[in-house]
């Protein structure tokens, strides 16, 4: 027996160790594959966030189309692909990204949860309710709303829609049952702050299939408080004036942090409100984040007596795969299909732990108090756009454009009240009171310019300081502002103190450079007053001095509004020949710029250290002036004279042959003539009309009106002006000498 069960037993183990050799390279071949696959995917994330790459290859990646997938292809190609598609528009420097070890854990949770939704749905449905359950509390725990659901979402609004129609089956029983026959009679209303995005509205109604009558935007402030707040006065109005004409107010949302200025609604007030009247109030705003800080801000004191709050726990924290999140007590969990949708936020919340949480909360808002204490500093010249009593974790702030002179005078701004009053900077009032104008008095700067002055300085600072990151809005009162949100990038961009402290010296450094720019700005415009043949004009470039047109001195009016098309060529080519002159050894001072209208002007980029701007626009003035007499000028008046002189004696000649062609042939025979003339007199003799040459327009006319005025006519009165136009034999005429007319 034993002799037969040997060669059994060793041929029963061949098998076994083959396959065990099989599963084990097997192993080493799949384990070689993942790694594989993980370099060719990190080398993806690296050339996707490599701001460097070359403009060619992305060019060549996107002209290339993409070949149906017939036959297998290598991943590093398709993932190359990726990198093609991917274009930064935005400038380098604006935008910088540096997840850490949290984000990453983050989006491996992303990919865990991907793997668990093929197993059995029973056992999905178990782990999906149990990780809800979990973030859930935590949440709550963690922003103190206590005893309150969490509704988990993918777009940033799903959230409010739930709890708009939770809000509909508490005001309307029957909503259940009988759908929306139950809102016929009393139609329900929605209120919305107009500091809200002006498609929330919209999308209310469309998933929520109302009608835009159902919403109602409540105004801001307009005479006290922040006017990026809602008025409750006007709330008020509006709610009694919905309940008298049978509608039924369902829901207000107000703002902790409204998405432009960062500002909070009065929400004690507005939860008083809202008590006494059954309405429900939902929070939104990223300055809810700071809910979660062990001392929370008075002006949130009451938020956690609301209804319901959105949290944006994706960008607070820097965690890409979390999902949305709605807090209210009644919300029921969503049945989505993707039901671990919450596994990476889960992992995540258990591997940072709450009071890290907290910590990074804290730290946004320690980077925002640290810009408004410094931006405080420079009152003078920077203005922040702050809602006083009040913290906000968004900081926006613009750049006055009012420099102080030496003499100690304000250069105003259009529309702006006086900038000296420095203590009263950060009051509201003041912020309602300013109205802008677009066409500001001599010796403002216009609210344009303003605009154009604060998007370049937020590309310059973006440039320099590309971890603090910032972004431009467009205020309704104030303009354009920069704006710095820490709470949503201080996390990705790993900004830190040093990087604010730098971006504050980077600030300052560039307002000294704009005060002295505008400084010299009024005084090119001073200085080109009492030029007379030295137009000031306005242009593009912002960061230039000034721009000038010189107008030769034979122009008899220097209005150039309405210049004809050769006389835009003639004053173009002067204006060249004065550039060229006059930027002789001095190429950084002097370049060539275009007007508004397409006109080539001289700019004055900088002034030099040792010269001052009503020197520099004496040498100018100096250049035109030298040229104007230089022997080549006059030979091109003398040429321009003579061909008007050959051009009127040409007209004169030929309306003389006219005249005889009128008489007729019989009248110029000696002997016929008289009878020809007592026989059909000719009527009283005209007198020769005379020709006169307009030099400053180039026109040839005729002096009948002249001698029946007594006066010289404008050209542009005169229709029948005849333009004297270069002739072949002189091509080196210049546009002086082709031009048909100009405006006097």
């Amino acid at each position: 027996m034993a002799e037969d069960s040997t060669p059994v037993s060793s041929e029963q183990k061949r098998p076994v160790d083959d396959d065990m050799r099989k599963l084990s390279e097997d192993g080493k071949l799949e384990q070689k594959e993942y790694l594989e696959t993980y370099n060719v995917v990190l080398s993806c994330v690296k050339s996707l966030f490599d701001l460097s790459r070359d403009n060619e290859h992305k060019e060549e990646s996107l002209s290339e189309d993409v070949e149906e997938p017939q036959s297998k292809t290598e991943l590093s190609k398709v993932l190359s692909q990726i990198c093609g598609l991917v274009n930064h528009e935005k400038p380098q420097t604006q935008f910088t990204c540096v997840p850490d070890h949290y984000t990453h854990i983050n989006i491996i949770g992303k990919t865990l949860s991907l793997y668990l939704s093929l197993l059995d749905e029973a056992c999905v449905n178990k782990l999906s309710a149990c990780i809800k359950s979990d973030c859930s509390h935590w949440l709550s725990k963690l922003f103190g709303y206590e005893n309150a659901l969490c509704c988990f979402h993918e777009h940033q609004w799903d959230g409010l829609v739930r709890v708009c129609r939770l809000a509909l089956r508490l005001k309307y029983p029957k909503f259940g049952t009988e759908g929306f026959t139950a809102l016929y009679t009393r139609p329900p209303v929605v209120y919305i702050s107009s500091s809200a995005c002006n498609s929330l509205g919209h999308y209310l109604c469309t998933q929520l299939g109302l009608p835009q009558s159902s919403v109602c935007k409540v105004p801001c402030n307009t005479v006290f408080g922040s006017t990026h707040t809602m008025d409750i006065a006007a709330f008020e109005r509006l709610f009694n004036d919905d309940v008298s004409c049978g509608k039924t107010p369902l829901l207000l949302i107000a703002y902790a942090g409204t998405p432009l200025a960062g500002h909070t609604d009065n929400l004690s007030r507005l939860r008083e409100l809202c008590t006494q009247n059954g309405l429900w109030l939902h929070l939104e705003g990223d300055t809810l984040a700071t809910l979660c800080l062990e001392t929370v801000p008075a002006s949130l004191k009451s938020a956690p007596a609301c209804d319901s709050m959105s949290l944006n726990i994706s960008k607070w924290f820097a965690l890409p795969s979390a999902p949305y999140c709605a807090e209210a007590s009644g919300l029921s969990q969503s049945h989505t299909p993707d039901r671990l949708s919450v596994l990476p936020l889960w992992i995540s919340i258990q591997t940072i732990g709450l009071d890290k949480m907290r910590e990074m909360i804290l730290h946004a808002a320690q980077l925002s108090q640290q810009l408004c204490v410094s931006l405080d500093g420079m009152q003078a010249a920077v203005k922040r756009i702050a809602q006083p009593h009040c913290m906000s974790s968004m900081v926006v702030f613009q750049y006055k454009a009012a420099p102080v002179s030496p003499s100690g005078s304000i250069l105003q701004t259009g529309g702006e009240e006086d900038a000296s009053d420095q203590d009263e900077e950060q009051d509201d009032t003041e912020l309602s009171s300013s109205s802008r104008s677009s066409s500001p008095e001599p010796g403002c700067v216009s609210s344009s310019v303003r605009d154009s002055i604060n998007q370049m300085i937020a590309k310059y600072l973006a440039q320099q300081v590309p971890s603090v990151k910032i972004g431009v809005v467009n205020l309704p009162k104030e303009g354009c502002c920069i704006r710095f949100n820490p709470v949503l990038s201080s996390r990705i961009c790993g900004t830190t103190s040093e990087n604010v402290e730098d971006f504050v010296i980077c600030l300052k450094e560039e307002v000294a450079r704009l005060d002295t720019l505008l400084l010299s700005q009024e005084e090119f415009r001073l200085a080109t007053e009492g030029k007379e043949h030295v137009v000031a004009v306005e242009i593009q470039d912002t960061s230039a001095v000034g721009a000038l047109l010189c107008v030769p001195r034979y122009w008899t009016n220097k209005d150039l509004g309405k210049l004809r098309e050769a006389k835009k060529v003639e004053l173009n080519d002067w204006n060249k020949e004065v550039l060229a002159k006059v930027s002789e050894g001095m190429e950084d001072v002097f370049s060539k710029g275009r007007t508004q209208d397409g006109l080539t002007c001289i700019t004055i980029d900088k002034v030099p250290a040792t010269s001052s701007v009503d020197a520099v626009v004496d040498i100018v003035c100096k250049g035109a002036t030298e040229l104007e007499t230089s022997s080549k000028y006059l030979e091109q008046m003398a040429d321009a004279i003579q061909r008007g002189i050959e051009a009127a004696q040409q007209d004169l000649v030929k309306e003389s042959e006219e005249k005889l062609l009128e008489e007729g042939l019989l009248r110029q025979v000696p002997l016929v003539s008289s009878f020809m003339n007592w026989l059909s007199p000719l009527p009283e003799e005209p007198k020769t009309i005379g020709r006169t040459f307009n030099l400053t327009s180039g026109n040839l006319h005729k002096t009948e009106k002249i001698y029946k005025y007594h006066m010289q006519v404008q050209d542009e009165d005169d229709e029948e002006a005849v333009p004297v136009t270069p002739t072949k034999s002189s091509p080196e005429a210049t546009p002086v000498k082709e031009s048909p007319a100009a405006s006097d």
